[in-house]
């Protein structure tokens, strides 16, 4: 994919993809040193959501990094920027079902415990 072609989101996404990992942080940590919900860091590297200054400024302090490396286009080769779309459109699209999955079987639950009678 040519430098060209990447936006700015995608670079962000990309960059704190690439600083996180190499801090080992998960989205839950990065979210609690930049004071963010690890769910907030979780839709700006899925594209999803936007970031504010502040909130920019926090994270690359928490990744230990300058704001503008958050936005220096990667070598060409070491980029899939479609992959990681994908892949975190599948993982919501699971978390949704394992949402309604569980929220059935507590409501199945909650029903066969009121239907029994008390001891």
């Amino acid at each position: 994919m040519a430098e060209s072609t990447l936006n700015v989101r995608e670079l962000l996404s990309y960059n704190m993809k690439f600083y996180r990992k190499k801090k080992c942080l998960s989205q839950e940590k990065l979210g609690f040193h930049a004071n963010l919900s690890s769910q907030m860091v979780c839709e700006i590297e899925g594209l999803s959501k936007w970031v504010s200054d502040r909130s920019l400024y926090r994270i690359a302090n928490a990744l230990s990094v300058d704001v503008f490396q958050l936005f220096v286009p990667p070598p060409e080769e070491d980029i899939d920027l479609n992959a990681d779309a994908d892949l975190y459109n599948r993982t919501m699209t699971l978390k949704d079902l394992i949402e309604e999955d569980i929220c059935k079987r507590f409501d199945q639950f909650y029903i066969k415990k009121r239907m029994l009678p008390s001891p």
